[in-house]
């Protein structure tokens, strides 16, 4: 059964997926910022290089308890404002339920970061099992003779994730739980 396994103990390499030194983007391709919503929200700046390669930079964590608009005032904005990313084109990819309007306000999550300068856009599904399959495409791949997933050393919460933190949970009726 897999209740409680890693999501990736075979396919995550800490020694192979995660640079020896920090990484750095190139500027002739966007930044993708992949954002999680609700009261925790979180992102990760990353990229898709001239070879294929995911490279991930860097993890901007709001700790909870903040909403959207806070986040990106106080935390994303001055992650991309960092010299490693000002003035780098960027876009934002997030759980297609941030389409959904606020239950107070008119506005759904995706018109707020619009708003607030951020293109964004839903992600295709937000299915575990293709999600899944997305990230371990990559990892289980090389591209140039290296892999073609890779994390930035300073990526704490990511690295952890990979490697234990993020498990698989089995409903009673044993279909994979989202």
């Amino acid at each position: 059964a897999l209740d409680g396994q890693a999501v990736f103990k075979n396919s995550f390499k800490r020694e192979f997926h995660v640079a020896k030194a920090p990484l750095m983007p190139s500027w002739h391709n966007p930044l993708i910022i992949g954002l999680d919503f609700a009261r925790h929200p979180a992102a990760v700046l990353s990229q898709v290089d001239g070879y294929g390669r995911f490279s991930v930079f860097k993890e901007v964590d709001s700790g909870g308890n903040m909403g959207i608009e806070r986040f990106v005032n106080e935390l994303l904005y001055p992650a991309l404002m960092h010299e490693r990313f000002r003035g780098m084109q960027y876009f934002a990819v997030g759980d297609p339920s941030g389409a959904d309007r606020g239950q107070i306000g008119e506005e759904s999550v995706f018109q707020a970061l619009k708003r607030l300068g951020i293109p964004a856009y839903p992600a295709s599904s937000n299915r575990i099992e293709p999600r899944i399959r997305a990230v371990e495409k990559f990892l289980l791949q090389q591209r140039d003779g290296g892999p073609a997933f890779l994390i930035d050393p300073s990526c704490k919460l990511l690295i952890e994730g990979f490697q234990s933190r993020y498990r698989y949970k089995v409903r009673p009726n044993g279909q994979l739980d989202d």
